[in-house]
């Protein structure tokens, strides 16, 4: 209300309808306000609903135009002005405003739940919106305004009459029968691009919104057969999406201020991609940049600020090829200094040579084995480990297994392309030692530097190197993470069915999910399914495990599940292959086992090292 009073010009007046508030000093508030002629008031002896309230408001308007505006609203300055200037025209119905609730003309998102801004963040985007707008978002037509803030032309009320309000009960749909009947009447309704509105949304009506809403939308597509399709064409159409980008794209420069971006591309997978991308955007934050992150869609690619907790930039999408001079401007315009490659995978060709046309350089920073290896993991179909073959053996295994790439190219076409981007980017990272050797041996003329992605020495102070005391129970140990063939699901149900075969003194848990659950519980392994990163230290805690032990049976280039083992104070077996062997053997605490040893021959030797005291 304050808002309000300290925004409307002279001229106005401003009609307040209490719908008999059962708070006391809002309705002494009000009374003041009539008291000081500042509102004209309608009160309710008892609770009328939102149509007859402002049925009952608009009845005192006698032929002018009318601004109807939610208690739960928050506006700018020449807000009044502006919607008064979109109803001049002699065909207008209707106006609505942008705001973080508003159906079809919310932002930053039009199908999620928004953030409602304060006084100082509304002020800001209404600012936006009136450098923005264009005559063409102007002249969009919308199929229904919303009730929460529209302004309605003085003929289109007359011509149209009042809100249904024996119809629409307590609200929701009331505005919506409103504008199909002006509609029909010849009138259009339009957006007001350069006005934004904050609007609270919903706390009229608690916990009925939900049930009026199903109620009153039945009633809208009996009164209006086709009107959800219509709804479901205009976001189909998207027609203010430009205009939501570009608000997007101005927001994310003003975050970046007068620094220079970094952009991180990426997969839409998450997992320890996604982590890493997290750690480096926070030191390219520290170094006085703005980190930006570029995922692909299933239509082209996204542009993200990693740091953030929710998505405040979702219409930063570009359709590819056919938006790229869009994309290329929109990072233009944020100043990108270079590139960083995470993963390609997923992105759209051009993609791959977007630092050509930005005229930047890129970084390139090997996760996987993708670079050389269509099955990414090096594993055969029988979940065995390749042995690195020579690109025919490479080729022989992809005709008889498959390929992962997602790209019709040959294992001798992909080495070749990887080695010539190699060859161009300005440096190359991995993770590991391992990783370095193993990349090296298929690119010898490219030079590959570790950047180790935490610090053992701090993890493995948590580890105290002594044999934990097991006597009168089981030994207990934990693998963590997503178990995926490659990281060795088939390995701890062949030694969860061996010991239960055997019934040797041995529990094992799984502090996070498979494909196949349910297989794994039945041969006797604990699951706790999935988690948050946030969550997994206290998880494994709360085993009271005694080893940790890592069964993948691929070369990874790092795994974080080792870290998370140490950091909760476990020893640590694993096989001898990859960045998880060379991480154990440089700990000297926990054990490294040939990779492919019988797992009869592992449960004895960890029972053997481990095991319970007799």
């Amino acid at each position: 209300m304050r808002s309000v009073l300290e925004t409307v010009p002279p001229g106005i007046e401003i009609i307040v309808v209490d719908d008999a508030t059962p708070e006391p000093k809002l309705a002494d508030f009000l009374d003041n306000l009539v008291q000081d002629s500042k509102i004209t008031l309608v009160r309710h002896k008892s609770n009328q609903g939102f149509p007859a309230s402002a049925n009952d408001g608009m009845r005192l308007t006698a032929g002018r135009d009318v601004i109807l505006l939610n208690s739960d609203t928050l506006v700018s300055p020449g807000w009044i002005e502006r919607l008064r200037a979109r109803l001049a025209f002699t065909d207008v119905g209707t106006v609505t405003p942008f705001s973080n609730d508003a159906s079809i003309l919310s932002y930053p998102s039009v199908d999620a739940e928004n953030a409602v801004p304060d006084q100082v963040e509304a002020r800001k985007l209404d600012l936006l919106c009136q450098a923005l707008f264009s005559r063409e978002e102007v002249c969009i037509d919308l199929p229904t305004g919303n009730g929460f803030c529209m302004a309605i032309s003085a003929e289109c009320l007359a011509d149209t009459g009042l809100f249904r309000e024996d119809l629409f009960a307590q609200g929701y749909g009331e505005e919506n029968d409103f504008c199909l009947r002006a509609s029909a009447q010849g009138y259009r309704h339009f957006p007001a691009p350069d006005v934004y509105v904050a609007h609270i949304g919903s706390t009229s009506f608690g916990s009925s919104r939900k049930a009026l809403m199903g109620r009153n939308l039945e009633i809208l597509n009996a009164l209006h057969p086709g009107y959800d399709e219509k709804v479901a064409e205009f976001i189909e159409s998207d027609p203010l999406r430009d205009f939501r980008r570009q608000m997007d794209l101005s927001r994310m420069d003003d975050l970046r201020e007068e620094r220079s971006s970094i952009l991180l591309i990426q997969h839409d997978a998450g997992g320890g991609v996604g982590r890493v991308v997290r750690q480096r955007a926070e030191m390219f934050e520290q170094q006085d940049f703005l980190a930006l992150a570029l995922r692909p869609t299933f239509l082209g690619c996204k542009l993200e600020w990693p740091l953030e907790k929710e998505n405040s930039f979702p219409n930063l999408e570009f359709t590819l090829p056919e938006e790229l001079p869009f994309l290329i401007a929109a990072l233009s315009r944020l100043k990108i200094h270079s590139i960083e490659w995470h993963h390609l995978v997923g992105h759209a060709p051009c993609i791959r040579t977007l630092h050509e046309e930005l005229r930047v350089p890129y970084d390139v920073f090997v996760h996987d084995h993708i670079w050389f290896c269509p099955r990414i993991s090096l594993l055969d179909g029988h979940g065995r480990y390749c042995g690195e073959p020579d690109v025919a053996g490479c080729e022989t295994c992809i005709a008889t297994w498959g390929s992962y790439l997602g790209e019709n190219l040959k294992v001798s076409e992909l080495v070749l392309r990887s080695g010539q981007e190699f060859g161009r980017a300005n440096r190359l990272m991995v993770p590991s030692r391992d990783t370095a050797q193993r990349m090296a041996r298929h690119f010898p003329q490219n030079h590959f530097v570790p950047v180790p992605l935490e610090d053992d020495p701090v993890l493995l102070s948590n580890v105290s190197g002594q044999k934990r005391e097991v006597s009168g129970r089981p030994l207990r140990i934990c693998v963590v993470g997503g178990l995926s063939r490659w990281k060795g699901y088939d390995i701890l149900l062949a030694m969860a069915e061996c010991v239960r075969s055997l019934s040797l003194p041995v529990e094992f848990v799984l502090v996070g999910h498979t494909p196949d659950d349910e297989t794994l519980i039945a041969a006797g392994v604990k699951v706790t399914g999935e988690y948050r990163e946030d969550e997994a230290l206290d998880l494994i805690r709360e085993q009271n495990a005694d080893i940790g032990f890592i069964p993948s049976v691929s070369p990874e280039t790092w795994c974080y599940a080792l870290g998370v083992l140490w950091k909760s104070g476990l020893e640590v077996l694993c096989f001898d292959i990859g960045a998880q062997s060379e991480r154990v053997r440089f700990s000297g605490v926990g054990a490294v086992v040939p990779l492919g040893m019988p797992v009869e021959f592992l449960v004895s030797f960890i029972l053997r090292r481990w095991g319970p005291v007799s």
